[in-house]
């Protein structure tokens, strides 16, 4: 048994024999090849110093293992793109329902916002200049808006997650914007585009002014945007399929005797819900509903067509100011450089008319309901909508301050330092007009006199999309009295201090 162990054993070492032997040869003929490329001059290949959004580490070899993707201004040009969001939502690792443009509509707050693999973008870390910047609102989203497009010198995506560097708002990923700094001239430019029909032109201009005096480097610029609205029934593939429950002429729902009346008088033995009749703008008696019908108006149904008051593209304007410096204090040992960027935005958007809940009736002693049905009254339940009232706006104002300021310098040939001071604020105003007080139509609900809101008239056409003679029919200072508007105000602030000292060859192994 020992011998055949041997005899096993016997052929890998004699193969591993003649590797050594193998291995000894070519040392040999490396040494000789050594010695020959000694006799040679070698040349060194300089890398200009570099840094990579995703990591702190400055060396070259960083690179090739993050999966970041470049595009510079040529390449933004060249698209015709003339806002940040419209560029990137192009890119093919974007999307989902955290990127949202100036046409987000039904539920908007005035800010643009991009998200890397459809993860949302609160998801999704914006950097400027490799610095963060101040959420926009009460949400983690940074507003694109606030970056000036015609500074942007290049942006870098880190497409993988960079949770661990950055934290957990950059899950999807990382977007640093670099603006412009080193260059000299001026620049100016101007775009105007608009549609066929109806008016919804864009126009935008920027400029910028750079160069250099004596130690000192500065670019300054400013940009401006104006678009107009679009409303949906100015394009017919925005129509279609857009309508509501909560209409007006309403839906009604009636129980006991005041159903029994409406049964006997349109001699039907059962309906499941009620609404005006063709042709009635105010209800006067039970003979003058209908069963209500749950289809698209445009087939005769009584749906309401909400989207006949939804903008497409909201009306929008932006302006924004920005500038950089570095002066050269002791040369290349300390530099002290600089960053201001304000942008102030303002956008609207449109809905239909406020929709009112079933689960808040109408009471039985509402004066228009005792008109219609006497001793016959009961609790009305409704889905409506406040037709007679303006549609819904919003109206939202944001500003965004950001200034940056420090030194950075060479402490010695392959050392570096930076500190600086960051400072961000930005300051909402979101203004929801043309509201419906809901105390206070519940306090008007049950006078029983008539100054109750009459719910049984008709201030808008369903079916041709037209507003009857004569509306409002409920007197236009109790419309006033119930109207409300609301106004959100939001502060929010970062401040920074950093100091870092980067060393891009800590120390030398012997080999």
């Amino acid at each position: 048994m020992n011998n055949s162990s041997v005899s096993y054993l016997r052929k890998p070492l004699a193969l591993f024999g003649v590797g050594l032997s193998l291995f000894a040869a070519s040392a040999a003929f490396a040494q000789q090849a050594a010695a020959t490329d000694d006799a040679k001059s070698e040349e060194a290949l300089k890398l200009e110093k570099f840094t990579v959004t995703g990591s702190y580490l400055s060396a070259a070899a960083v690179e090739g293992a993050l999966p970041v993707a470049t595009y510079d201004a040529k390449e933004l040009a060249s698209t015709g793109a003339t806002t940040l969001v419209d560029y990137l939502k192009t890119l093919p690792f974007s999307g989902g329902g955290g990127t949202i443009g100036s046409n987000f509509t039904n539920g908007g707050n005035g800010t643009t916002q991009i998200a890397l693999r459809g993860l949302g973008g609160e998801n999704t870390l914006v950097l400027m200049n490799g610095r963060r910047m101040t959420p926009s609102g009460t949400g983690s989203a940074v507003d694109l808006n606030a970056i000036p497009f015609s500074a942007i010198e290049r942006i870098e995506v880190l497409k993988s997650g960079g949770s661990v560097i950055y934290g957990t708002d950059a899950v999807a990923g990382v977007i640093n914007v670099i603006l412009k700094k080193h260059a000299t001239g001026g620049s100016a430019s101007l775009y105007y585009g608009n549609t066929t029909s109806t008016d919804a032109a864009k126009r935008a201009g920027s400029f910028s002014i750079a160069g250099t005096a004596d130690k000192l480097q500065f670019y300054v610029g400013a940009g401006w945007e104006k678009e107009n609205g679009q409303f949906a029934p100015d394009r017919a593939y925005a129509i279609g399929g857009g309508h509501s429950g909560f209409g007006n002429p309403g839906r009604f729902f009636f129980t006991g005797a005041a159903q029994a009346a409406l049964l006997a008088a349109n001699s039907l033995t059962s309906a499941g819900s009620w609404t005006l009749d063709a042709g009635v703008n105010v209800a006067a008696t039970a003979a003058n509903f209908k069963p209500w019908v749950n289809t698209d108006p445009k087939t005769g149904g009584d749906r309401f067509p909400f989207e006949n008051f939804t903008t497409m593209i909201n009306p929008n304007q932006r302006y924004n100011v920005f500038a950089n410096f570095e002066y050269e204090v002791l040369g290349e040992r300390m530099k002290f450089f600089g960053d201001f960027n304000y942008a102030d935005t303002h956008s609207e958007f449109q809905l239909a008319a406020s929709p009112f809940s079933a689960a808040i009736p109408i009471p039985a002693n509402n004066y228009w309901v005792q008109q219609i049905f006497g001793a016959s009254a009961t609790t009305v339940g409704l889905s409506y909508r406040f037709a007679d009232f303006a549609p819904r706006l919003n109206v939202v104002d944001r500003s965004v301050l950001r200034l940056i300021g420090g030194f950075r310098g060479q402490l010695a040939d392959k050392i570096s330092y930076e500190t600086s001071y960051n400072f961000s604020e930005e300051n909402t105003s979101d203004k929801e007009l043309n509201g419906v007080s809901q105390a206070r139509l519940l306090a008007n609900n049950a006078s029983n006199t008539p100054a109750d809101y009459n719910y049984f008239t008709r201030s808008y056409n369903p079916q041709v999309g037209t507003v009857p003679a004569g509306v409002p029919f409920n007197n236009p200072a109790l419309i006033d009295l119930l109207r409300v508007d609301n106004n959100t105000g939001v502060n929010s602030k970062t401040q920074v201090i950093d100091f870092k000292i980067t060393d891009n060859e800590l120390y030398a192994l012997p080999a």
